[in-house]
């Protein structure tokens, strides 16, 4: 491990290095500083039925629908537990150097993932490198962070306070991508953030399931910009918008199609914080939001002489409450609730060609809440415990009968389906 420090150390003091190479002005002032951290963390997690779920099982989207068989038994009517340590965590923080004006640092940050079977492989989490500007403008009052690399996608950065491993997801976004990002605090309390991002592990979904290659094909980056206000007093507000443009075909019988789906995303998010006490809540109108690990997805709405198609997304209403109190015993929790609202434009071909969030979402899904009570105890400085419980409640369509033409839904057969989750944590910091 301390190879693999020295190692980091080497290359980063080098990179400023050659990135001044053409600025006679340009010195390196200060040291590299690395910081390593992380934490062992275990789950465990008993589900009173069948759920839809990742990462061996915890990370959590909601229960699985009925599956009843002639005698009317549920076929996903099983109680299970199961405990995991594999979302242990590495992290390295790097500090300096500065270079001119700029002060530049990063962050490599891996945990460990079930990739297949029940072989667990370490993964990245995040990996970009930062550079800051302080003292700008004429008062010396504005401020601009420049962050290139995986990172948190901005839209999922304002999170619910959760102990689970998906934190509020679906009712929340969640994503972390490669990205090209800025923040400009342009004057006390307001700034502006804009980003240019791709996708690695969180993916658009399409004819041949989920790909990176609807983004990489379409020659456009999705965007981001959001408008901050924070002031003294405790209050985080935040308003902003993502469009994603992707190509769900970009060839077909070996030539070239001109297919297009673009989506626009607004939210909202506000945060209070006084002493112990923070209450936060956020919504977002989402329009195909799979590439977020929201349950959504799009579908054909006309299909063009030139053999092209045009796409409709289905749009969402996603939004949460979330609080929490205390110091050493905190009491926390979210409500949070997530609703189809239909297609933008009518399907075709009876809804036939619509593209869901495969394994997640089998396209009779129609609205959902959560609500978790939580409490943590901290031993000391490094040892949490903590435990949740965890109601989430799905309403379906009725099961393998086709979307509407109208709006992409199943209204027929509605029915609510419950799971009860009792997740226990251990978590050691370092």
């Amino acid at each position: 491990m301390n190879k693999i420090f020295v190692a980091a150390a080497a290359t980063l003091t080098l990179a400023p290095l050659l990135l001044g190479a053409q600025d006679k002005d340009a010195r390196v002032i200060d040291e590299v500083k690395l910081k390593p951290y992380g934490f062992v963390r275990n789950y465990m997690i008993f589900d009173t039925r069948d759920v839809k779920t990742g990462t061996q099982d915890i990370y959590y989207y909601g229960p699985k629908d009925y599956a009843k068989n002639a005698d009317g038994d549920d076929a996903n009517g099983n109680p299970n537990w199961h405990f995991a340590a594999i979302t242990t965590r590495l992290g390295l923080d790097i500090a300096g150097p500065k270079v001119g004006k700029a002060q530049f640092g990063g962050k490599i940050e891996a945990d460990f993932y079930l990739q297949s079977g029940s072989a667990a492989v370490m993964r990245l989490r995040q990996a970009y490198l930062t550079s800051t500007w302080n003292k700008l403008g004429r008062e010396g009052d504005q401020k601009l962070v420049l962050l290139m690399g995986q990172a948190w996608h901005p839209l999922a950065a304002d999170q619910p306070n959760s102990i689970s491993l998906e934190t509020g997801m679906p009712f929340a976004p969640f994503s972390r991508t490669p990205q090209i990002k800025a923040e400009w605090t342009f004057a006390p309390g307001f700034s502006l953030t804009g980003a240019l991002l791709s996708q690695m592990q969180y993916l658009s979904t399409g004819p041949a399931g989920t790909s990176q290659n609807y983004i990489k094909y379409s020659m456009l980056p999705e965007a981001f910009l959001s408008l901050s206000y924070k002031s003294d007093g405790g209050f985080l507000g935040r308003i902003g918008v993502d469009v994603l443009s992707i190509k769900p075909r970009w060839r077909y019988n070996g030539k070239s199609v001109d297919d297009r789906l673009t989506t626009v995303s607004p939210f909202a998010y506000a945060q209070y914080t006084s002493g112990k006490f923070q209450i936060k809540a956020k919504t977002v109108l989402a329009e195909a939001g799979e590439h977020l690990n929201l349950l959504s997805g799009y579908g054909v709405s006309k299909i063009n002489t030139d053999g092209s198609y045009d796409y409709t997304p289905m749009q969402s209403s996603v939004s949460f409450i979330s609080a929490q109190y205390g110091g050493k015993l905190k009491v926390l929790g979210m409500v949070g609730y997530i609703k189809q609202l239909g297609t933008r434009d009518e399907l075709v071909s009876g809804g036939s060609d619509f593209f869901w969030l495969h394994s997640k979402n089998e396209g009779n899904f129609l609205q959902g809440y959560r609500l978790t009570p939580t409490l943590t105890y901290s031993v000391g400085k490094h040892l949490t415990l903590g435990f949740e419980y965890d109601n989430t409640g799905f309403q379906y369509g009725k099961t393998g009968a086709p979307v509407q033409s109208k709006n992409g839904l199943v209204e027929s057969g509605k029915h609510w389906v419950v799971n009860n989750r009792f997740l226990f944590l251990t978590k050691l910091d370092f």
